[in-house]
Order: structure tokens, then sequence, then C-alpha cells
């Protein structure tokens, strides 16, 4: 067997170990890098969808707003009912890829992950286009690592 090291990259997660220096005290930060993978989603998304140049434009959030415009409430996008959504035989697969990735690194994918993955049975054209603006901010943020500091001593940690 060999001699330990650092664990550098592991399942698609890149772990990465950097010092920095915050409010003039010396921490350790530990990154956490699925960028590769996220890209690796967004073109299987768009390999599954058979349109592999697809443009996807930028959002700032994986949500769907449910209003009508006027003010009013328009019909939640992931409401039961409507006419069955195409992507519906892909679904699941591009849901559990992201949902790998999100898991590990990608807190803010956790909660639309989870409401697409409630609907993969009763699919529905709503469904298609919060999938699709998912894929959007994903494409668009694919460069988000997760990032953690400590700064203690080990024995004032609990």
């Amino acid at each position: 067997m060999d001699d330990p090291i650092p664990v550098g990259k592991c399942l698609g997660c890149k772990h990465i170990v950097t010092e920095h220096v915050i409010d003039g005290k010396k921490v350790r930060a530990m990154e956490y890098d699925v960028c590769d993978f996220m890209k690796q989603c967004v073109i299987a998304y768009k390999e599954a969808c058979r349109k592999p140049n697809m443009e996807l434009k930028r959002v700032d959030t994986p949500f769907i707003q449910n209003t009508d415009g006027e003010g009013g409430d328009a019909p939640h996008p992931l409401a039961e009912g409507g006419t069955k959504g195409v992507l519906a035989p892909i679904a699941s697969a591009i849901l559990m890829k992201i949902l790998y990735g999100a898991r590990l690194a990608r807190w803010d994918l956790l909660k639309i992950v989870q409401l697409l993955a409630s609907r993969v049975t009763k699919w529905s054209e709503g469904c298609d286009k919060a999938l699709h603006r998912l894929m959007c901010y994903i494409n668009h943020t694919t460069d988000w690592v997760l990032r953690g500091y400590v700064g203690g001593k080990a024995d004032s940690l609990s």
C-alpha cells in the first residue's frame, strides 16, 4: 500500500485545501469543487434533448415565479395536471445526475431538484420548463464551489 496522500479528486469532486488570512487570523480553507461535473450535467441534458448546440440563457434563480404579471397568481408551474411533458422519459436520469453534485457541493440546487424529483411520475409541461430553467441556472453557475474555513485550535472545536 502507498503512503497516504491528500484526497485531490474523488468521484467527480476536487478537494482543495488552502490557507487564508481573515481578520488577521490564519485559517485553513477546504473547497469542494464540482465545476467540471456540473458542466457534464449540462452537456448530458443537451444530448438527452438531442440539441447539443442549445443556447441556455442566464437566470438568477432556478425557481420559476408563479405570477401572471398582473399581480394575481397563475397556476404554479409544478401544479398537478396538464399535458405530459416531453422530457418525462429523461427527467429522472438528468435529475439524479444533478442530485449527486448537489449533495456534494452545490447545496443551492437541492430544493429544486427535490421538487422536480417528486414530480417524475406526474411530469408535465410545467416540469419541462422548470427543468430547463434549472439547467440554465446550472450552466451559468458552473464555477461555484463550496468553501469552508477553520481557524481555531483543534481542542477548542466541538
